[in-house]
């Protein structure tokens, strides 16, 4: 009976993780450059000024047709009783062929080179570094468009410019993307210094540092959460499991462009990377480059993708799994939930909304960089830490 009293006490309360941050939308009829400063930071901004030229061995953007999210949590209740939660959640994205992808990376890529010539960057693109010795290692090692890879947060798919290659395709320090198996194979493959020492030698050639543009577009931003405690109201806790959809195409916070320079060491990988500043880890470029200009949290759109909007599409097995864990929680101190959505692509929306918002971001990231290879807004290296740069790590400002 207490068990029960203290289920439905804690069911009386917001279950944990619904107060939902407010949803931030950009406004694809604005000026981008008028939003940046909501949405870039720049990391190593100094090595970056009075530059005009950069070579980009790659331009890839990662389409994830599947976002998901998932978390477990357990606890002793003591007299040999344990409580337990899980909680998963998938959002699929359908309607999208290859030759869809491909046209909106091709055209992302055009738009790309015509903002960095507008503003005054030359931009040596795959399509000039082909038959160039230097690039060989990038066109045998790299994958071709289409490439597919599973996350623990996502199903995506990776596109370059047609002719073009992608590769590197996840870092460790993308927010912990990376399970521990395919951790393990970023690891070995850290070993592997072909491509690295290809950026390198372009670098050298032109005089000039690799750029890699590193775009991600998701059809929503997933969150699901599970909490499981001890004590009197431990199976009551168990039930403290919630999801939370932010609806909107996405351009997520991993996308970047990072720059290598001619001077960068060889021996820049580390076999398990990410800077921690007092136990909080932030971004670290390192292992990619010198400097990156980078999405600080996500460009999301409220401009619609589908004709049907998102559909409830979770199976009948799991939804009597669903409807049974409130029970399962009060006999058991167990609760498993696991829903699934769609949204299926309407293909001419898609090519509109993404195609804009690829632009927007990229317009951003690139107004950024062109102002700090100005000298604008960037301290010299070595300057103390700003209170923006402190309050982003953690660190105290001086």
């Amino acid at each position: 009976m207490q068990r029960i009293a203290a289920v439905l006490f804690c069911l009386s309360l917001p279950l944990a993780g619904q107060a939902a941050e407010p949803l931030a939308y950009l406004d694809l009829r604005a000026a981008p450059e008028t939003q940046l400063d909501t949405y870039v930071e720049v990391d190593g901004g100094a090595r970056l000024k009075d530059v005009r030229r950069v070579v980009v061995p790659q331009f890839r953007i990662e389409f994830q047709v599947r976002a998901e999210s998932s978390a477990a949590d357990g606890g002793y209740l003591g007299g040999g009783n344990h409580a337990s939660a899980s909680n998963s959640v998938y959002v699929h994205l359908t309607g999208l062929d290859d030759a869809l992808m491909q046209k909106i990376t091709d055209q992302a890529y055009a738009a790309f080179v015509q903002d960095m010539t507008t503003r005054g960057v030359e931009v040596i693109g795959p399509d000039q570094l082909a038959g160039q010795a230097e690039y060989e290692p990038i066109l045998r090692v790299g994958k071709g468009s289409g490439e597919r890879l599973e996350t623990k947060d996502s199903l995506s798919r990776f596109f370059a410019p047609s002719g073009g290659r992608v590769y590197a395709l996840l870092r460790r320090t993308d927010k912990d993307r990376q399970g521990i198996g395919s951790g393990f194979a970023t690891a070995f493959s850290d070993l592997q210094k072909e491509i690295p020492k290809a950026e390198l030698a372009l670098a050298k050639k032109y005089g000039a540092p690799c750029l890699k543009v590193l775009l991600t577009v998701s059809p929503a931003r997933v969150r699901a959460s599970a909490a499981a405690g001890g004590g009197l109201i431990g199976a009551a806790v168990s039930l403290m499991s919630s999801s939370e959809i932010k609806p909107g195409l996405t351009v997520t916070e991993e996308s970047r462009l990072v720059f290598r320079s001619a001077e960068h060491s060889e021996n820049d990988f580390k076999m398990f990377g990410g800077k921690r500043f007092f136990g909080k880890k932030v971004r670290d470029f390192t292992e990619e480059g010198d400097s990156a200009v980078y999405l600080k949290q996500d460009v999301r759109v409220a401009d619609a993708i589908s004709a049907k909007g998102m559909e409830d599409t979770t199976g009948g097995l799991s939804k009597v799994g669903n409807a049974l864990a409130p029970v399962l929680a009060l006999t058991l101190g167990v609760s498993s939930k696991h829903e699934e959505y769609t949204i299926e692509a309407d293909p001419a929306l898609f090519e509109r909304v993404a195609g804009a918002e690829l632009a927007a971001a990229n317009r951003m990231l690139i107004a950024r960089f062109r102002a700090v290879s100005d000298g604008i807004g960037v301290e010299p290296a070595g300057a103390p830490q700003s209170a923006a740069a402190s309050a982003e790590t953690g660190l105290p400002s001086f």
